[in-house]
């Protein structure tokens, strides 16, 4: 019985080590195909592949068809010209619905500008990414983007400027987004240029990037009718200009 015992034992050993290699590569088999799925995702943002995102929920349809509807109307009408009566009939839902998703027209505008306008957080990253690089490089980046930006969105850069001058709060707003996102982050880098020793240590950081930003601001609604053609030979010429005359007096 002992060596019935003792071979059973010796069986079931044989056996568990058997399994085990199987085991392990069935869990290898697992970590390799984790491993492949990553490098495809990977592969496919190389590529510029679009991964599919998730589908739009209802919520989301109707808040982006009253952002669409009130851009063109804005637009149009201008914004103290144009009701949320208005906008519910263009966005095809019922006027009351609207104030469930966007209480005031103030903050339908401000969805507005984060959602149908890059501006923000484009010239957040070219900030970001901007440290270690010479003024002369990154202020035209950002002259030539900005410009090229309120261009292609010249829609709802012109409601909301032209908005600001009526309205308090949309004025307010934009002023925000002016001074935190635009001046604020232009002076911290021009900082940094100072600290490098490229730039003037007396120079007026908070109104050389106001001055800056202004002009580019200026020349849009100058220009912003120009037909391409025109419009891109200028708006290079511009910055060319730009840059000079801010650098000559920024510069040691």
């Amino acid at each position: 019985e002992n060596q019935e015992l003792a071979l059973n034992s010796l069986d079931n050993g044989s056996a568990q080590r058997r399994v085990r290699p199987e085991m392990a590569r069935s869990r290898q088999a697992r970590v390799d195909l984790i491993i492949r799925l990553i490098k495809l995702v990977v592969m496919r943002k190389s590529r510029g592949v679009k991964i599919p995102r998730r589908e739009a929920s209802p919520a989301d349809m109707t808040r982006a068809a009253l952002v669409r509807a009130a851009l063109k109307l804005f637009g149009r009408q201008g914004f103290d010209g144009t009701s949320t009566k208005q906008i519910a009939q263009a966005a095809g839902i019922a006027e009351g619905l609207i104030f469930h998703y966007f209480p005031t027209k103030e903050q339908l505008l401000t969805a507005m500008l984060e959602t149908r306008h890059s501006y923000r957080g484009e010239l957040r990253e070219l900030l970001d990414s901007a440290a270690g690089r010479p003024a002369a490089e990154v202020l035209h980046q950002v002259a030539t983007e900005s410009l090229a930006r309120f261009r292609r969105e010249a829609e709802i850069t012109l409601v909301m400027f032209s908005t600001a001058q009526t309205n308090p709060k949309v004025g307010a707003a934009l002023r925000t987004l002016i001074a935190e996102e635009g001046v604020a982050g232009l002076s911290a880098y021009l900082r940094t240029r100072i600290e490098a020793r490229e730039l003037r240590a007396d120079l007026a950081v908070e109104s050389s990037a106001l001055m800056f930003f202004s002009s580019l601001v200026i020349f849009f609604f100058l220009h912003h009718a120009l037909p391409d053609k025109d419009w891109n030979e200028r708006a290079a010429a511009f910055v060319s200009d730009l840059l000079t005359t801010w650098l000559e007096g920024a510069r040691t």
